[in-house]
């Protein structure tokens, strides 16, 4: 276990030297300032009100767990994989005495905790921007819950991207098949929506049954262990490929 948490705070602290935090916030303050800017302004200069009697910060939730945090969550996969293996400071993270295994779950870990941080972070700006614009109910618990189910997802969609990152050669080839299969698994969800409880994406618009006037704990229930089963297989699958690769 010390090994782990030596292994883990060491990848966060490489993960808090990169510029792509400053770049999450600053993208992230930007996607919420443009989403009031347009929510505000169609309101008022077309008499159609966007969000409704609805909170602006759910609104604001499915851009964030479709786009922007998968975006990131692929390259900080990218950086803390590609990047060190082409630099070749890989060679010395696997020379401490944590294992491949502890070493992969440090890395695995580190990004899933940037992209949660970075959900944690768009809720707390975006909530504060809907008070201030009044598109909000105060339903502050409901908020909170639903972002917090909408990380179970993006854990799956960091480990997708790891095992990306540890199948394919080059940081371009990494970024472009992770793309590939997050926009097939989303065509799936369109053409075979009977099926699309069972693809890893799909989870990302649990959050709807969680912000529901009724919620529907079965379904959630179940959407929750698929995005779990879909983490261990991608983490399992993910580690195989690791610990066979030639370093």
């Amino acid at each position: 276990m010390a090994e782990f948490k030596a292994a883990y705070i060491n990848e966060l602290y490489k993960l808090s030297k990169r510029k792509k935090i400053t770049v999450s916030v600053i993208m992230s303050l930007s996607v919420i300032a443009v989403g009031a800017l347009i929510t505000c302004t169609v309101n008022s200069f077309m008499g159609i009100n966007l969000a409704g009697k609805s909170e602006f910060s759910i609104m604001m939730l499915p851009v964030f767990v479709n786009i922007v945090i998968p975006l990131f969550a692929a390259f900080v996969c990218i950086d803390i994989f590609c990047g060190e293996l082409s630099g070749g400071t890989i060679k010395t993270t696997l020379l401490a005495p944590a294992s491949r295994l502890k070493v992969f779950l440090a890395k695995t870990a580190a990004a899933t905790t940037f992209s949660t941080a970075m959900l944690m972070f768009a809720m707390l700006v975006s909530f504060a921007v809907s008070v201030v614009i009044g598109h909000t109910e105060f339903k502050v618990l409901r908020i909170f819950a639903a972002y917090i189910v909408s990380a179970v997802p993006l854990c799956a969609v960091c480990l997708m991207a790891a095992l990306v990152c540890n199948i394919a050669k080059g940081s371009g080839m990494s970024f472009m098949l992770c793309f590939i299969v997050f926009m097939v698994f989303k065509t799936f969800e369109v053409i075979y929506p009977a099926y699309s409880t069972f693809f890893f994406t799909s989870g990302l618009s649990m959050y709807v049954l969680v912000y529901a006037p009724l919620i529907g704990f079965a379904k959630l229930l179940r959407m929750l262990l698929v995005s779990a089963g879909w983490c261990i297989m991608l983490f399992s699958a993910g580690y195989m490929v690791f610990e066979t690769k030639e370093i």
